[in-house]
């Protein structure tokens, strides 16, 4: 018999797509068994049921568990039992999220223990804050435009939008008066020569959500801010004076953050509305909230981050705002420099082990951005399987 250091594990699933349930399940199995073989299966009764193919369901189950030295992953067909005592391995794993699960477990395992009386079944609960993540509901939610992220991999999440939605969603962020606006639909008008793009302004949201809209949500979000900043933020018809309430948040980081929070939900329903009608195609989603806010994973961590000269910004402010030069550089000054911002999102980048940044000046030439646009082209046509590959290299 084997000794414990030595026993292989083998953990079975279709992974189409890989979740974090599944994910989880792999990593505490990685720490019990010092090999452990992630078998991608391939079922022929299923096989025009796939949404992703053998080897791209192969590349994102690499993709997930690139950081585990002792996790190999394969594609397997036939019978788990068979394939595991034929290629030596001594325990199969399997996740458990209810009885349900169990009962139909416990007859897999009856039928495994018969054939191989050597070969142990060790069955892994999952966690009970993931016991509802499931490849089914994962692929409905993407279908509606919701946010997977807290559900999978953000290169799953990418794959899956590009697959069953036709869209690749990018972001475009920087601070104030870099033009980020300007050089949005500057990108999409040279996208548009040659695919579909469309462009969404999360300021836009903002407004939505501020103004007169009668949806329960909108209305309930602006007698929050009414509550929490006082009357003189509220107009006589029930939607927000932005102009004062942008005067009280943008000089006090406190009531910013409390607005942040206060708008985030009611943000993301309507974020998600817009997606969810948007065409096929390069979703180019501006805000500069995009990054400091930690929204980064809804476009997969994908951002064009936008600068400009200091002294740009200083004169672009006021002229557009028509304030004084100092009241200018308090306005950039409150705000997160370039450096910071580049530098959050390449943490967020490297803890998902995703995302793709673009750095665009926007003193560039029109010659850069198309570079940008023929880059962004590169990204949006890349077939799944080498996307995969590539980005997790």
């Amino acid at each position: 018999m084997n000794s414990p250091s030595t026993l292989r594990a083998i953990y079975a699933f279709s992974g189409d797509p890989i979740t974090f349930g599944h994910i989880d399940i792999v990593k505490r199995a990685a720490r019990t068994y010092p090999h452990v073989l992630v078998a991608i299966g391939i079922n022929p009764s299923k096989a025009n049921r796939y949404t992703f193919d053998d080897e791209e369901r192969l590349a994102m189950a690499e993709l997930c568990f690139e950081d585990l030295p002792n996790v190999e992953c394969k594609i397997f067909q036939g019978l788990l039992g068979e394939y595991a005592y034929r290629h030596g391995y001594d325990v199969i794993i399997r996740g458990i999220r209810n009885n349900s699960d169990l009962e139909s477990e416990l007859v897999l395992y009856k039928v495994n223990e018969t054939l191989h009386p050597e070969l142990d079944t060790v069955f892994f609960p999952t966690k009970p804050e993931l016991s509802h993540i499931s490849s089914s509901v994962v692929k409905a939610l993407i279908r509606e435009s919701g946010d997977v992220s807290k559900y999978c991999h953000l290169g799953v999440k990418e794959a899956l939008e590009r697959r069953l939605l036709k869209k690749s969603l990018i972001g475009l962020s920087g601070g104030i008066a870099c033009g980020k606006t300007y050089l949005a639909k500057k990108l999409i008008n040279l996208l548009n020569e040659e695919i579909q793009a469309t462009y969404i302004s999360l300021d836009e949201i903002g407004h939505y959500v501020l103004s007169d809209h009668s949806h329960r949500l909108y209305r309930r979000t602006r007698d929050l801010i009414v509550k929490t900043f006082g009357d003189e933020v509220a107009n006589l018809d029930g939607t927000i004076n932005r102009k004062a309430l942008g005067a009280i948040v943008f000089n006090d980081s406190l009531a910013l953050s409390q607005l942040n929070v206060i708008m985030r939900e009611p943000m993301l329903t309507r974020l998600y509305q817009v997606l969810f009608k948007a065409p096929d195609g390069v979703l180019l989603i501006e805000g500069a909230i995009l990054i400091e806010n930690g929204w980064g994973s809804l476009v997969n961590n994908n951002v064009i981050l936008v600068e400009a000269e200091q002294e740009t910004r200083i004169e672009r402010l006021m002229a557009r705002n028509n304030c004084s030069r100092e009241e200018a550089e308090s306005k950039i000054a409150r705000q997160v420099s370039p450096a910071e911002r580049a530098l959050i999102l390449s943490d967020e980048q490297v803890l998902a082990s995703w995302g793709k940044t673009w750095v665009v000046n926007n003193d560039s030439t029109v010659q850069r951005l198309d570079e940008l646009k023929d880059q962004i082209l590169d990204f949006a046509n890349q077939d799944l399987l080498t996307t995969i590959q590539k980005r997790s290299q």
